[in-house]
């Protein structure tokens, strides 16, 4: 499709790179930023992936010619989206990516508000709830306990059954599930779950998956949205395209792809890291393509972390990983082992090689982060488990607290939606807040785990309240920069005292409303992280989190802590730090296990270490890994001699 903006020059390009942080641009960030047709860009961390993006989108808005046409820039997660809207707020320079025409967001959230909110809307049942689990969560609960006493004994979970038709009266196909005496469509069982599917979606609770199920029927039915969103968004950019479902991906190629006519496409550019794809499997949307992009030298690693990094691409990298980060402490690969007796010194120990290796200054102005995959739970016969071994104080629950002023909840929520990347997440703890100033006599709200933003909103309106300014003042405080938020909170305070004392004016009753909205002086600085996720030691504040919370940030030291889940973390990418090539047989729960290792070691500019139990290391591999460029730190293990007594007993 012709696009609405003249070929972007060299010149113009210079005068961009001025005003931003990116560094000498070399050929392959010239090729993608000057590249007006289809094309992929695999982009390795440390490459200024975003910073790059952002400079396209600048260069384009300053020619877009089209006042009817615009630029539809799409990621996997919230998180991926808010980073592009924030980096393009920090430029200062006056273009509205963010209205119309143009449309930054999630991919689900385009599917939605395009396509399947329109659709549902015509059948009369507009979704008002899109969150999976609170999905399930519902019809869970609608259903019989005789149904789910059956499901439970036959091992069958509500979120593997999905929805394959609108015939409402079996909309899984012929049989509940694609499994070995699975209920028939003419059971009782599968017409009571069919019954409840349906009457959920009436209610506007649908899950991620049916808002890409309805969107493709609503394609069917109606093909002419394809060539209408095609003429609204001639040009599109995926972000982290490496972590798009195929589902995703399948129904964008169909939406903006497809067809012979080359000329009435819309132009794809997908950016993204396949060695980064902890979501799904990057192979199986085919990304990237054979032609496309490789950006593969990292302004955020040194040379060996670079190295090390390399031996943990599935997808593998021509020439390995470069890193141009003249950062060189002369130890930047540690590997701690410990014994089951000293596992809680392990933080402190990395605190101390820290300082030992990098300048204050850089500890001071830079993350230092202690990350593992498993955050929750614990088992004495599989330690380490979680985190709470390594630092017992360690939370992981997203649940709030009852905190005094509604600003905490912004920051637990901020916390929330960071470590898992959906906005409902954020929304459920604001509704929390909002529902505990607002409760009384006459707004006795049901405060469920999962069910607090439903409960909120079914409530005003139960009592004629309108509750479209507080779920769009809910989304603006999670999405918008800091400084609007004191201006939502004011909102927030007069729309509580409207709900609180209609027609009155308790004096006392205002005055608690006004502190729980007020910002206390101590807190505006205040880390997003709850103290009880930070250990502090020897001048090292070091923050704990998941893999999948730090994906996309940059550390001065990163320590990857060995957890459990079916097996050790470190332990199943140990002989590929050993020398060993991956499989190309490879299960995709593997894959998505060596590509968190990938996101782990690739955080930090200084430096990287590895925590593990002395028994997933044999003695010769030791001597492989010191080989390879490790320094191996053992003095959290008790010495055992040749008999496997403790010396010290002897």
């Amino acid at each position: 499709m012709l696009l609405p903006v003249t070929p972007i020059t060299d010149e113009e390009i210079q005068v961009i790179a001025q005003n931003s942080d990116l560094k000498p641009l070399d050929s392959e960030r010239l090729d993608f930023l000057k590249n007006l047709g289809p094309v992929d860009v695999s982009a390795c961390p440390g490459s200024g992936k975003t910073t790059l993006i952002i400079m396209k989108l600048l260069l384009l808005m300053e020619k877009w010619e089209s006042t009817s046409q615009g630029i539809c820039v799409l990621s996997h997660t919230n998180v991926a989206k808010n980073e592009v809207s924030t980096r393009l707020e920090r430029t200062g320079i006056n273009h509205n990516l963010n209205g119309k025409p143009h449309f930054v967001g999630t991919i689900h959230g385009f599917i939605n508000q395009f396509i399947t909110y329109q659709y549902l809307f015509s059948m009369g049942y507009p979704p008002q709830q899109i969150n999976t689990n609170l999905a399930y969560e519902w019809r869970c609960k609608k259903i019989s306990h005789q149904t789910r006493v059956y499901l439970e004994q036959h091992h069958i979970e509500l979120k593997d059954i999905k929805i394959e038709s609108i015939n409402e009266n079996s909309p899984f196909g012929d049989k509940l599930i694609d499994k070995k005496n699975a209920p028939g469509k003419h059971t009782l069982t599968y017409q009571e779950i069919a019954k409840v599917f349906w009457q959920s979606i009436r209610n506007g609770i649908i899950t991620d998956d049916e808002i890409l199920f309805f969107a493709k029927i609503a394609l069917e039915i109606c093909p002419e949205i394809i060539q209408s969103i095609r003429y609204r968004f001639p040009f599109v950019i995926t972000d982290e395209t490496q972590d798009c479902s195929s589902a995703q991906m399948e129904l964008l190629n169909h939406l903006f792809d497809s067809g012979a006519d080359k000329k009435s496409k819309s132009v794809i550019q997908r950016v993204g890291d396949p060695n980064q794809a902890i979501y799904s499997s990057s192979e199986k949307i085919n990304f990237p393509n054979k032609d496309s992009i490789t950006i593969a030298n990292s302004h955020r690693l040194n040379g060996k972390i670079a190295t090390i990094a390399t031996s943990l691409a599935v997808s593998g990298i021509e020439g390995g990983l470069k890193g141009i980060n003249d950062s060189n402490p002369q130890n930047p690969l540690h590997f701690i082992l410990f014994d089951d007796q000293n596992i809680e010194k392990v933080l402190p120990t990395f605190a101390d090689i820290v300082s030992s290796n990098i300048p204050p200054d850089v500890i001071s102005n830079n993350k230092v982060a202690a990350i593992g995959d498993r955050i929750r739970g614990e088992n004495e016969e599989k330690r380490p488990y979680s985190l709470r071994d390594y630092y017992p104080p360690f939370s992981a629950d997203k649940q709030t607290r009852d905190f005094k002023h509604f600003y905490d909840y912004v920051v637990h929520a901020q916390l929330s939606i960071k470590e898992s990347g959906m906005l409902s997440d954020g929304v459920e703890i604001l509704a929390d807040g909002f529902t505990r100033i607002i409760s009384n006599d006459k707004f006795a709200i049901k405060t469920s785990a999962r069910r607090k933003y439903q409960n909120l909103i079914q409530t005003l309106h139960d009592n004629k309240i309108d509750a479209g300014e507080i779920k769009n003042l809910f989304s603006r405080i999670l999405l918008e920069k800091s400084t609007s938020k004191i201006t939502y909170f004011d909102l927030l305070l007069n729309i509580t005292k409207d709900i609180v004392l209609p027609g009155s004016n308790h004096d006392q009753e205002i005055e608690k409303i006004k502190n729980f909205y007020a910002i206390p002086k101590e807190n505006i600085h205040r880390s997003p992280y709850p103290p009880t996720n930070v250990f502090q030691h020897n001048g090292v504040k070091i923050e704990l989190s998941s893999i999948h919370a730090i994906k996309g940030e940059t550390h001065a030291a990163t320590l990857l802590l060995d957890t459990f889940n079916r097996m050790y973390f470190v332990k199943r990418i140990i002989p590929f730090l050993l020398g060993h090539k991956i499989p190309k047989r490879t299960t995709d729960k593997h894959k998505r296990a060596i590509c968190g290792s990938f996101v782990a070691f690739t955080r930090p500019t200084h430096l990287l270490a590895v925590a593990a139990p002395e028994s997933h290391l044999k003695e010769n591999e030791i001597s492989k890994l010191e080989e390879r460029g490790w320094t191996i730190d053992t003095s959290l293990c008790e010495p055992w001699d040749e008999f496997g007594m403790e010396s010290w007993l002897l």
